[in-house]
């Protein structure tokens, strides 16, 4: 009885409110999980539940006491339920378009993908016939010698179709009737930084330097495109947290030992600046996030804590856009980020103990096969086979992307102000290039050695359930400490 007695005065304590914070945002993550098994699912679209989240939140964080921590995470939920329901009304509102031709009006808002027969596009419509409905819709194009960009305003008209991931519709092969040319300063800046490299560095060399620096894989060779994704490597042409984890070691370093404060001013500048360069796809803006939040905590000597960086990045991403839950992009962006934050520093303990540096060939082997691991029910899930070779291909490749990247923007720099040394460092920075093309057509010469097996999702569950119970057998084993405060994104 005394136990007992005793066991509901603990629940009554009070506690730090970073224990309310973790307890809401996995229950905003179960909620997204939960909830978005039906595509249907609507029951809390009202916004009184919205209201009632609120209060639980507030009577929470004020109390700060034991037994609110169940109540909390039933908010997270609910909250999640909350955005999902809103997000499948929106979703399905073109239902009634489905099937018909029609015209559409409305905003590109990521850069088009372009290939010798097609350009696909990402818009967000203003108008579908002549109702204001406002929904992603992926478009594709013929292919043209003037292409739309980013921003502009396009009126096309095709034949809606069903869509997938987060688009609500499809329209392939679509008539385009007009765009109009609209004004993005970021956008200009880049593409007139990108001519002024283009001047200096020639052939796919260019088109991959371009995709390091500013992850503009829309201009790549068909052929050095389809040899990126035979060996898995399209992650570093397409602006991720590994392109910001470069630029903003880089830029502590470099300002560091002068101030710290100046030195994440203007790494969190650059981060900003970066992703405003590229665009708001769901894997930059987690690496966006998870690059300032990691700052931030470096500035006040707080260790950062992987797990709940993890939760709380994927619940901020989803309540911002809860269709990421069904974008691929966005799920193989945190098994990744999963594996290289959770999984690679628990392999590491346990295969070399407290060896606290690794060589960089080490430390790519690791995180590389920590990511493989993270991702690999998914895309066993979708494509139903992964390359063996992979693993080599990133270890020949990944040590000389920062390189790569500095020489590249050094050429753009100096493009403008010193002509003679552009020409220089673009020298060094084509013999860099042309040995990172050499070295991914030569694996993907030899991405036939695939491993193919299809499963299904309940499979890609469990052999998820399995991944987590792995880590935290071997995070009681090795005793490992997961906080790293040297880890950007």
């Amino acid at each position: 009885m005394n136990k007992y007695w005793l066991d509901l005065r603990l629940l009554s304590n009070k506690i730090h409110q970073y224990y309310f914070t973790f307890a809401l945002v996995v229950g905003v993550i179960a909620g997204f999980l939960l909830f978005s098994l039906y595509s249907g699912f609507n029951f809390f679209s009202v916004g009184h539940w919205l209201t009632v989240v609120i209060i639980t939140i507030l009577m929470s964080f004020v109390a700060r006491r034991a037994y609110f921590l169940g109540l909390i995470f039933a908010a997270g939920v609910i909250l999640a339920g909350h955005q999902i329901s809103v997000f499948n009304l929106n979703f399905h509102q073109i239902d009634k378009f489905i099937g018909r031709t029609v015209k559409l009006r409305g905003v590109i808002t990521e850069d088009a993908d372009i290939s010798e027969k097609q350009i696909s596009l990402r818009m967000q419509t203003s108008e579908i016939g002549d109702v204001a409905i406002s929904s992603k819709i992926y478009v594709t194009l013929s292919a043209r010698e003037v292409v739309p960009r980013r921003s502009d305003e396009i009126i096309l008209r095709g034949k809606l179709s069903e869509g997938f991931g987060i688009f609500a519709g499809t329209v392939y092969r679509a008539n385009m009737i007009n765009f109009n040319k609209k004004p993005d300063f970021v956008r200009d800046v880049r593409d007139s930084f990108a001519d002024k490299i283009r001047e200096y560095i020639d052939g796919p060399a260019v088109d991959l330097g371009l995709g390091y620096l500013l992850g503009q894989k829309n201009a790549l060779p068909s052929d050095l495109d389809a040899a990126l994704r035979a060996v898995a490597l399209t992650h570093i042409v397409v602006a991720s947290g590994y392109n910001l984890t470069v630029l903003v070691r880089f830029s502590r370093k470099l300002f560091a030992n002068i101030s710290k404060r100046l030195s994440v001013i203007f790494s969190a500048s650059l981060v900003i600046f970066f992703v405003l360069l590229v665009g708001f796809s769901p894997s930059m803006v987690r690496a966006g996030i998870v690059a300032l939040l990691s700052l931030l905590l470096w500035y006040f000597g707080r260790k950062i804590q992987p797990l709940f960086l993890l939760v709380f990045v994927a619940a901020v991403t989803l309540l911002i856009n809860p269709g990421n839950i069904y974008d691929l992009g966005w799920q193989l962006s945190f098994a990744s980020f999963f594996g290289v934050m959770i999984v690679s520093p628990l392999l590491k303990a346990y295969f070399f103990g407290d060896q606290e540096e690794l060589s960089s060939l080490k430390q790519i082997l690791l995180e590389t096969i920590s990511a493989q691991l993270a991702t690999l029910p998914i895309i066993l899930h979708v494509f139903g086979g992964f390359s063996l070779i992979s693993i080599l291909a990133n270890l020949a490749v990944l040590p000389f992307v920062p390189a790569a990247m500095a020489l590249t923007f050094a050429v753009g720099i100096f493009a403008y102000i010193w002509p003679f040394l552009a020409g220089i460092l673009a020298t060094l920075a084509s013999l860099v290039l042309e040995y990172s093309v050499m070295a991914i057509n030569f694996f993907a010469g030899i991405s036939v050695i695939r491993f193919e097996q299809e499963i299904s999702f309940a499979v890609a569950v469990i052999l998820y359930l399995g991944l987590i119970v792995a880590c935290i057998y071997v995070q009681r084993t090795t005793k490992v400490n997961l906080s790293d405060s040297n880890l950007v994104a």
